[in-house]
């Protein structure tokens, strides 16, 4: 095949390319592709942030009726049935806080009001039915608000993989596909990028939660998004 045959074929190429959702090109004999794959999983593990907030007159006071709270919800979490190493305390605050006084002036001017303790406390939970009943009864314990639900996956890179096999097969069906409509023959593998050199996005998607504050509080589970994107360069002989 001559050289001013295989230009037309690789123009072919590059219109295909333009036109397939998930982006390829030949260029110079060379013809790269962008594979794409999502895999949803279903989540098997779930995080959630409890929090303690509080206000005392002195900072002795705050924080030590903080963290007594603080100590309560622990155990609790403890014979709740949540391990140890799936308690951590993630961030202890102590400030002091202030009010607004007017002066017979008229000026006005900040003076302390006591001082606010707040006390954040992570707990990670394998088993997602009792999420909500936890939810509901660390209320009990003197949480004063609940944040940060979390879903994840126990073995994410086992999931990761599985997206990354999808990708290289989308990404070698393109390929095909793209050689075969423009009539040229795929050649050896130049070159595996991954990531890919575009615009990074995130591992997991999370999905939406819905919570009332009832006996139990309801949760949807759903599902996560794993994506995983892999560019691939062949030869054209």
């Amino acid at each position: 095949m001559t050289r001013l045959q295989l230009l037309p074929m690789l123009a072919a190429a590059c219109v295909a390319a333009v036109l397939a959702p998930s982006g390829a090109c030949a260029d110079g004999g060379k013809l790269r592709v962008l594979g794409r794959a999502t895999i949803e999983a279903v989540p098997d593990q779930v995080s959630v942030r409890v929090g303690i907030s509080n206000k005392a007159p002195t900072p002795t006071a705050a924080l030590d009726q903080n963290s007594a709270i603080a100590r309560k919800i622990i155990e609790f979490a403890k014979r709740f049935g949540i391990d140890e190493k799936n308690i951590q305390t993630e961030a202890v605050n102590l400030a002091p806080a202030f009010k607004s006084v007017r002066d017979p002036n008229g000026t006005t001017r900040q003076e302390t009001d006591g001082y606010n303790a707040s006390n954040m406390v992570q707990v990670k939970l394998a088993d997602m039915s009792k999420l909500g009943a936890f939810m509901r009864d660390v209320l009990d314990q003197g949480a004063t608000n609940i944040n940060g639900v979390q879903f994840g996956l126990s073995q994410p890179q086992k999931v990761a993989d599985e997206a990354r096999v999808k990708a290289v097969e989308d990404a070698v069906r393109q390929a095909k596909l793209l050689a075969d409509t423009a009539k040229v023959k795929l050649g050896s593998i130049e070159e595996i990028v991954h990531p890919p050199r575009t615009e990074a996005r995130p591992a997991f998607a999370a999905p939406m939660v819905r919570a009332a504050a009832k006996t139990s509080v309801p949760i949807e589970v759903g599902l996560l998004q794993v994506p995983a994107e892999v560019e691939i360069t062949w030869r054209i002989e």
